[in-house]
């Protein structure tokens, strides 16, 4: 069975709806095969229907407002990536604390709207002693070096606060890769 350009075969598939179109009553074809509702908008060709708008922030507030009133799903894991240099760092017995200043995103995926004009966030970091002697001799030598901090993100009076779980940097963690790699390639060599 050829297309209805009369260009190529139909696919089996093809065959198969095409052969239900035809059969089908209309009631049914309308069921099967519903039809999207006609657009007119200024511009828009008939018959097509309008892309759908991005998400403005009035939208969002009532949306959210709306949602208040449901019991919210349950987000399993929760965790927030930094990743940069610190700023002063404060030891305080088992912890530092330091600051980052989180910049926007670039383009965020169509459909969402868009970053609010804001003051930058800041967040007061949190890292166990333990985990601060890990990495800071890295970032001391290599100006270049980035930390790379997960954690779990709550607010202390008006203030970001994140608790870091997991604290390496951009090195280390490059380091590691690359000695697991030749570790790799180590135990793939024929022994004599």
């Amino acid at each position: 069975m050829l297309t209805t350009d009369g260009t190529r075969r139909r696919t089996p598939g093809g065959v198969f709806f095409q052969l239900v179109r035809e059969q089908a009553t209309k009631q049914e074809r309308r069921r099967l095969f519903p039809q999207p509702a006609p657009h007119h908008g200024q511009g828009q060709p008939q018959g097509q229907p309008l892309a759908p708008t991005a998400l403005t922030w009035d939208e969002a507030r009532t949306l959210m407002q709306t949602l208040a009133t449901e019991p919210p799903g349950e987000a399993r894991t929760m965790k927030l990536t930094l990743i940069g240099r610190p700023g002063k760092v404060e030891t305080r017995g088992q912890a530092v604390v330091f600051r980052m200043q989180g910049k926007p995103p670039g383009a965020l995926p169509r459909g969402l709207p868009p970053v609010p004009a804001q003051a930058p966030m800041i967040w007061n970091v949190m890292v166990a002693l333990r985990q601060w002697n890990r990495v800071k001799d890295s970032l001391a030598a290599n100006q270049e070096d980035q930390l790379i901090i997960e954690g779990y993100p709550c607010m202390q009076g008006s203030q970001h606060v994140l608790l870091a779980q997991s604290c390496t940097s951009v090195a280390l963690q490059r380091a590691q890769k690359q000695a697991q790699h030749q570790a790799g390639h180590q135990a793939d060599a024929p022994t004599a």
